[in-house]
């Protein structure tokens, strides 16, 4: 199950995927956009995110455990870093990831492709 903080998240679930600071390894993928789409360096890419209700974004949940979330961290004053990450033992893995203006209001969001949870 697909969860947005848009159209809501369980607290049960956001309990659950709010595991506090992790280090967190990047997939090729991941480095491809930091460094060929953003020109980011390694020193913008954080080793350790915070994963709490402020930085979450989205929840997957699989076979009732969390397998993935999305956080938002800030980056520069004008973007922010989403990372959709794995869960991983003891680390996140992050899959990819990408820069959103600080300012978007998501007016774009599919709201279909998730489950409203009453908030």
């Amino acid at each position: 199950m697909l969860y947005n903080k848009a159209t809501g998240i369980p607290p049960a679930i956001l309990a659950q995927a709010s595991v506090g600071v992790r280090p967190i390894e990047y997939g090729s993928h991941a480095l491809a956009q930091a460094f060929v789409k953003y020109h980011l360096t390694n020193k913008d890419l954080p080793d350790k995110i915070v994963v709490c209700p402020d930085t979450i974004v989205e929840v997957e949940v699989l076979a009732g455990g969390i397998h993935k979330v999305v956080v938002r961290a800030p980056l520069t004053k004008t973007h922010d870093i989403c990372i959709p990450c794995l869960f991983k033992p003891g680390r996140l893995f992050a899959k990819t990831l990408w820069l959103n203006r600080v300012d978007d209001n998501h007016s774009t969001l599919r709201k279909s492709n998730y489950v409203c949870a009453s908030r």
